[in-house]
């Protein structure tokens, strides 16, 4: 349109050749004027299906920070931000960025903590946030539970019987009976 863009009723002349490249979901895109809208492209990206060159992107940028981590680390690693992914209760897991902040932390770590014992508090630290759960799952400390449960099984510990339970307000009504003005509660 003449190398200009309207926006509702301003004009901005804008070079043809510019190209914006943004992350973001598409409902982000949704929060711009109509008339700006119409000038940009969607593209959707998946998740890296290879383990191998996620591995190397991965070391690649731990690299130019000039940080590293052992192999059997970083495959761990990997593997942690991997399986949030395929997670029954999530919908969103971590993105290749997020096991990059993952992997630098754990680099970081490896001066105050063994190799064996960084895993878990380094993950608890950068993974949590960035998982999208859906919110009939999602409640105080689950994101939280479902990191464990994925370290748990990289790690292969055997599971010790706790786990939090998420109650809805009519389940908390359904256990809890009022007798008398002392709540009682059934043995699960």
């Amino acid at each position: 349109e003449g190398g200009s863009i309207s926006i509702g009723a301003w004009e901005e002349r804008i070079l043809l050749d510019i190209l914006v490249i943004a992350t973001g979901s598409e409902a982000s895109l949704h929060t711009l004027p109509r008339d700006l809208i119409d000038h940009f492209d969607i593209t959707s990206l998946e998740y890296l299906s290879d383990k191998s060159v996620e591995q190397e992107i991965v070391l690649s940028s731990l690299e130019q920070v000039n940080s590293s981590l052992s192999p059997s680390t970083l495959a761990q690693a990997v593997e942690i931000g991997s399986r949030t992914r395929s997670h029954s209760d999530v919908g969103r897991g971590v993105s290749t960025r997020g096991i990059i902040r993952y992997a630098e932390l754990l680099a970081s770590y490896q001066t105050m903590l063994s190799e064996n014992d960084n895993l878990r508090p380094a993950a608890q630290v950068t993974l949590p946030h960035r998982l999208e759960l859906p919110l009939e799952v999602d409640g105080a400390g689950k994101r939280e539970q479902i990191i464990d449960e994925i370290v748990d099984e990289v790690l292969g510990v055997q599971e010790t019987g706790k786990k939090l339970i998420a109650f809805t307000k009519a389940d908390l009504s359904a256990l809890v009976e009022d007798t008398g003005g002392v709540a009682t509660y059934p043995a699960i």
